[in-house]
């Protein structure tokens, strides 16, 4: 009776997991997420939510483009889950421009008075976490949309890098010259979550391994 007990527990919390977090199988790897320079100048102040999609704390009004939400990991190079990293977000709006480098605000395609464009996210102790935003425009069709992300954490060096989406080309990146062949062969995506609509979700594995006390 205890074994059927413990069984059926282990079940619901695996199941409530799920639902929390969705788990994507094709990008539960474990292996070192890409460094990419940004080539949007990081801001020097972000906002302090991870709601990128509304731009004051009401929520009444939201950005214009397609709303979605990513869900991932962080973990560290032994694919341990890494607990309070903090995730510095910033992209571009709907129409492909970042807004707080926007010179000429007359010009109504750049700005959305409803779009944040920055946002902290910090994951939990599983290493999960989200945030909510719309899927950045591309000012261009050459390249290839994307979200800059920065990972903090105390105990491992800084992450540079950006997060792509499926189905979408990552080969044609705006600093694409920079790159070394290895690095363009390892970009990767989010990919569509299997239990939300309008959801991503995407593994982020630091380069450097966080030192644990032995007991």
């Amino acid at each position: 009776m205890y074994k059927k007990s413990l069984l059926f527990f282990c079940l619901l919390f695996s199941q409530a997991a799920l639902a929390v977090v969705p788990v994507d199988g094709m990008v539960s790897e474990c292996s070192p997420y890409p460094e990419l320079k940004n080539n949007s100048v990081m801001p020097l102040r972000f906002n302090t939510t991870n709601n990128l999609s509304v731009a004051d704390k009401s929520g009444f009004y939201e950005a214009e483009g397609q709303k979605i939400t990513v869900y991932g990991r962080v973990m560290d190079a032994n694919c341990v889950p890494i607990g309070d990293a903090k995730i510095l977000i910033w992209q571009a709006n709907k129409a492909g421009y970042i807004q707080y480098e926007a010179k000429d605000v007359s010009k109504p395609k750049w700005v959305d008075p409803n779009f944040n464009g920055t946002g902290i996210v910090n994951t939990d102790n599983m290493g999960r976490f989200s945030f909510v935003t719309i899927m950045p425009g591309s000012s261009s069709k050459r390249y290839t949309p994307y979200i800059n992300i920065k990972v903090e954490h105390p105990k491992l060096k800084n992450l540079y890098s950006k997060i792509f989406f499926a189905k979408k080309n990552v080969k044609r990146v705006r600093d694409k010259k920079s790159m070394k062949t290895s690095t363009i062969s390892a970009l990767v995506s989010a990919v569509p979550a299997v239990n939300k609509a309008n959801s991503y979700y995407i593994d982020i594995t630091m380069h450097q391994a966080v030192p644990y006390k032995e007991y």
